[in-house]
């Protein structure tokens, strides 16, 4: 009897002790941000047991200012942007962290920066974060949803597992505070140059091509961060300029009047190959899921839906708007799927992923 009360204590402690593993298995510190000047570079970073890291910065008015997803390396997580050249002096907030393992970090805008920081700070537990990871699976057809891609015969390098940054705050907000007057991403063409951040990419040479057609830009810091998830308004820029679409008065949606790619999203609308969720809605900053991507490079390309049935082992959860454009995508091979037989149409497409299915459709 006292033997078999003995194994109901072990087994009720073991059963005890195992969620307490589990929240002090979940930290993440968030180093120092030093005080900054309008236009600088704000590098975010630190140390998480974290398997994705959301990042968000907040204006001094709270509203949000950058936003990123960043899968740690070896329990170090690194990301920055530039700040606008006429941001707004004041106090920032960064937040990062996911669910309820947070940290938060403030630091200064003005006419000075202090250069020495002191050592990072840890609050492992504060029970507030936006989750922008997922977007809900309600919303209407062409909404992004899904885990990021990696790993594909798309030409998707299967290391490839980074996440938005853009420069100016061009990035993904899901939560209504989302401005509506962001400035476009601060970019150049670097077509001759070399791209620090392409070399031995698997899209290295597609990335200098498309470069060199003026199909996209590089940024001012020698990247082009071609494993950053891209947004609808960037691939329909894209696109607009891949297929020397002419400037056409279309649709403007409430969401896109005072956006950086306005024209270029009302082009595609005139050129029927982008919607919105409704008729006042684009999401012009949400991230591009690849049955999006599917459908609108192949109105682009004007190539006809097709009916063959896909044969992907996740075929079933390829939404019905998107299934004709992904058929028509793998007969013409702009879209061909993953080593393990997936095409995986929730996830969110790289800038590289981008490219290289507009590269197959033009050429």
């Amino acid at each position: 009897m006292r033997k078999r009360f003995f194994i109901i204590l072990i087994i009720l402690l073991a059963c005890l002790q195992v969620p307490f593993a589990v929240v002090a298995s979940n930290t993440i510190t968030l180093n120092h941000i030093s005080s900054k000047t309008s236009g600088s570079v704000v590098t975010i970073g630190g140390q998480t047991s974290l398997s994705e890291v959301n990042i968000k910065v907040l204006r001094p008015n709270n509203t949000v200012l950058y936003v990123d997803i960043v899968n740690p390396a070896g329990g170090v997580y690194s990301t920055g942007f530039q700040l606008p050249s006429d941001a707004v002096w004041g106090n920032y907030t960064v937040v990062v962290g996911m669910g309820r393992y947070v940290a938060t970090e403030t630091f200064t805008v003005g006419d000075t920066e202090t250069p020495t920081p002191p050592p990072p700070s840890e609050t492992p537990e504060t029970p507030e974060t936006a989750d922008t990871s997922e977007t809900p699976t309600t919303l209407p057809a062409d909404n992004p949803t899904g885990s990021p891609s990696s790993g594909g015969s798309d030409g998707v390098s299967s290391t490839s597992n980074s996440s938005l940054l853009k420069t100016d705050a061009t990035v993904i907000i899901p939560e209504d505070t989302a401005p509506k007057d962001i400035p476009p991403p601060i970019q150049e063409a670097n077509a001759g140059g070399a791209l620090r951040d392409i070399i031995n990419h698997w899209a290295e040479d597609t990335i200098k091509v498309m470069i060199t057609q003026g199909v996209a830009q590089s940024y001012p810091d020698g990247c082009f961060k071609p494993d950053n998830k891209i947004s609808r308004a960037e691939f329909a820029v894209f696109l607009v300029r891949a297929f020397q679409l002419e400037c056409e008065s279309g649709k403007v949606f409430c969401d896109t009047a005072k956006h950086w790619a306005k024209d270029a999203i009302a082009t595609a609308a005139a050129h029927e190959i982008v919607e919105g969720y409704d008729a006042g809605t684009f999401g012009p900053d949400d991230l591009l899921n690849r049955e999006q991507m599917a459908l609108m490079i192949v109105r682009a390309a004007e190539l006809k839906p097709v009916s063959s049935e896909l044969f992907f082992t996740d075929s079933n959860n390829i939404s019905e708007w998107a299934r004709g454009a992904l058929a028509s995508a793998t007969e013409n091979g702009i879209m061909t799927g993953y080593p393990d037989n997936t095409v995986r149409p929730g996830s969110r497409a790289t800038r590289a992923e981008a490219l290289t299915v507009i590269f197959k459709a033009i050429k």
